[in-house]
């Protein structure tokens, strides 16, 4: 559970490879997307609610990079927490990042690091 923030997630396959999707969308990639409201319908009974909203995008690395900044309003605390979407686009499915593309993926790690607090994990994922 993320309880503070930043927090940072690191996505290491693209949405969509060969017309399969490999990862369903689960936040705003754009000022286009409306805010979304999490677990609107309370589904876990909890009462947890939460909006996530997209900030900013910015690619790095000749586009090898995605980096979006989005923003997490949890009902009842005065402030949003910041979530850092990392997207490395250079990922093959069944594969590794060849040698060509280990400098933008060592920024990859350069850059989660430079977000990360030593007492938030960060949150790296594939398909």
């Amino acid at each position: 559970e993320q309880t503070s923030s930043p927090a940072v997630i690191v996505q290491l396959t693209s949405m969509t490879e060969g017309g399969a999707i490999k990862c369903n969308q689960y936040f705003p990639d754009s000022k286009d997307d409306a805010t979304w409201v999490l677990n609107k319908d309370n589904i876990w009974n909890d009462n947890w609610r939460a909006k996530l909203s997209f900030e900013s995008l910015e690619e790095l690395a000749n586009g090898a990079i995605e980096k979006r900044k989005l923003l997490l309003d949890v009902g009842g605390e005065a402030e949003p927490r910041i979530v850092w979407h990392l997207l490395y686009t250079r990922w093959p499915d069944y594969g590794v990042p060849t040698v060509d593309d280990m400098d933008s993926f060592f920024e990859l790690m350069t850059i989660s690091r430079d977000h990360t607090k030593p007492s938030n994990p960060r949150i790296i994922h594939c398909s």
